[in-house]
């Protein structure tokens, strides 16, 4: 019902918020109390009068219609993302089971046929035969061969090569089961031979590229999620720097007192909120790219192995005409299914794209304070915030590594990280292009790390989100390993760990699109985005109705009665 509500209040303002995004808007707005501020007694775990919808529907419509606010923009990036994620996924898996039901009316069409009689064998076998070469074709990713005539002749080609049509007699007799199995072995099979004959330059046309086209867009998909990435990393300590320039200075007359201005609090306000925004664009970038990575990692096995077993093929047979089966076949077995593996890993990075293509469409929506900087930057000078990272860089060069806190909380204990590492700096293999070992290292760690990685301290006292410098070590608290980006931090940290945990709860509870980035949303259920998308999944019902008048009133009017008397006239026979 709130849902609906907000819906209509943002039409009357000619605004078009999706669902989803007032849904968790509303989840959002419950963690921060502000349904309890708007609507005292009021929760969404609860039954809500119609009058306290409509204040938390005005409530929810007044948020959504700034379109220049950061946080809105991230609480757009974490639901709608999860949507697409989900969307992609049902997708996918929808293909997959209409793919698998198809393949396995195949099969039983196939395992099911019975002997024909003599007078019809030859014409009931033929389609048999045919069935089969679709099933194999379907199950093999070879859906070439159903449509191009030279792409179906080569498959069965090399179908007859091992099964050929007159083998359909002994087949038949025997029981499903079997024939399923040997059915299942045939398709890889065939597979195998026809990856064998591209191998040698025989053929290959009924099969996709594989690798050959998925490397290249998988590299340039990389190499964009990359770009992305160090964007908004760039950006994200960017903003800190500009809190950091902006925070309260000690007064000039020595009194120990902190002098802050109006400006400096909007500017680290505005900061702040656009932290959240490419910080939570930054976590999404970096698990697509993860994903992305493993995906690469298979595919690279998978066609070392696919290469290993070609070349084995290609040695058994060499020149000879007629090749023992049961040297060759497991060979050409094991290719087909490393094929479909491939064929499979193709589909997903459709998919990878695709959620690319929304991340990077929902990374903007506004002007940030760094490009305001850096229209007004005067030539050959640097903006504020590059002056900033600049100075931070500095400092971060002279800070020994892994040196332990000077007092250590009982419950805690020190870690330490990787030494040779910053947390800016992207070395890179000089042969491969790929970031070096220690690089990789680094970001395994900060991977690891509580809160995704980002200072506790400093989100706390300052409000940055600022990454951890790994080189600096980490404290392991009741089985999480928090990192920090300054020495100051690791021994504020140190000393009492329990209450800088429970800081870090507070500034959620304040500003819930942060439970997400930080992974702490698991205490917060009302913030499960999946239930949020489960419970909009359904059809939205609203209530709807129409006046019926109770006491019909006879009202004897004409409306066919004309009061001018010139029309009249004219209107008269002559």
């Amino acid at each position: 019902r709130i849902v609906s509500e907000t819906q209509r209040l943002c039409r009357e303002r000619d605004l078009k918020i999706d669902a989803n995004v007032i849904a968790y808007m509303a989840c959002l707005q419950e963690v921060r109390k502000g349904i309890e501020a708007v609507a005292p007694g009021a929760t969404l775990m609860a039954f809500m009068e119609p009058q306290q919808i409509a204040v938390v529907s005005n409530m929810l419509a007044k948020l959504l219609a700034d379109k220049d606010s950061p946080l809105l923009s991230a609480t757009k990036m974490q639901i709608l993302m999860e949507a697409s994620f989900k969307a992609q996924r049902e997708s996918v898996e929808r293909e997959q089971a209409e793919r698998q039901e198809r393949i396995d009316m195949l099969a039983r069409a196939v395992a099911g046929a019975r002997a024909p009689r003599d007078s019809a064998a030859a014409a009931a076998h033929e389609r048999t035969y045919a069935t089969l070469l679709e099933y194999i074709a379907v199950s093999g990713g070879l859906e070439l061969a159903l449509s191009d005539e030279v792409a179906r002749e080569e498959v069965r080609a090399a179908l007859d090569s091992v099964f050929p049509l007159s083998s359909l007699v002994r087949f038949l007799t025997l029981g499903e089961q079997e024939r399923l199995a040997q059915v299942e072995e045939l398709a890889r099979i065939t597979v195998g031979i026809c990856l064998f004959n591209r191998a040698v330059g025989r053929g290959g046309y009924a099969l996709p590229q594989g690798a050959a086209s998925y490397l290249p867009q998988a590299h340039r998909l990389q190499r964009d999620m990359e770009r992305l990435r160090g964007e908004l990393a760039g950006e994200v300590a960017g903003c800190a720097a500009l809190q950091r320039r902006a925070a309260p200075r000690p007064a000039r007359d020595g009194s120990g007192r902190l002098e802050d201005d109006p400006a400096s609090a909007a500017q680290r306000e505005r900061a702040q909120a656009e932290a959240v925004h490419k910080a939570v664009a930054l976590a999404a970038c970096e698990g697509l790219a993860a994903d992305l990575g493993a995906g690469l990692d298979a595919v690279g096995a998978l066609e070392a192995e696919l290469g290993h077993m070609q070349l084995a093929a290609q040695e058994a047979v060499g020149g000879a005409s007629a090749v023992p089966k049961e040297v060759v076949m497991p060979l050409f077995e094991r290719m087909g299914a490393i094929h479909s593996a491939l064929h499979e890993e193709l589909r997903l990075l459709v998919v990878r794209q695709r959620l690319y293509d929304e991340l990077a469409g929902l990374s903007g929506g506004y002007v940030t304070l760094l490009q305001r900087g850096a229209k007004a930057r005067r030539p050959g000078r640097k903006t504020p915030a590059e002056e900033e990272l600049a100075a931070l860089a500095a400092q971060e060069a002279s800070w020994p590594p892994n040196q332990p806190p000077p007092a250590l909380s009982g419950e805690a204990e020190f870690v330490e990280g990787p030494a040779a590492s910053s947390s800016g700096s992207v070395q890179r293999d000089s042969a491969s292009g790929a970031p070096s070992a220690a690089t990789a290292a680094a970001a395994a760690y900060v991977s690891s790390l509580a809160l995704a990685g980002f200072d506790a301290v400093l989100l706390v006292q300052a409000g940055q989100l600022r990454r951890v410098v790994p080189k600096l070590g980490g404290v392991r608290y009741k089985g999480e390993v928090y990192g920090f980006a300054e020495p100051a931090s690791l021994a504020a940290f140190a000393s009492d760990p329990g209450a800088a945990v429970a800081a870090v709860d507070a500034v959620i509870q304040r500003q819930p699109v942060l439970a997400r980035l930080l992974a702490r949303w698991g205490s917060y259920p009302v913030l499960d985005t999946n239930a949020v998308l489960a419970a909009l999944s359904a059809p939205l019902k609203v209530d709807f109705g129409c006046q019926t008048p109770v006491h019909f009133v006879e009202r004897n009017i004409d409306h066919k009665y004309e009061w001018n008397e010139w029309a009249l006239r004219r209107g008269a026979p002559a």
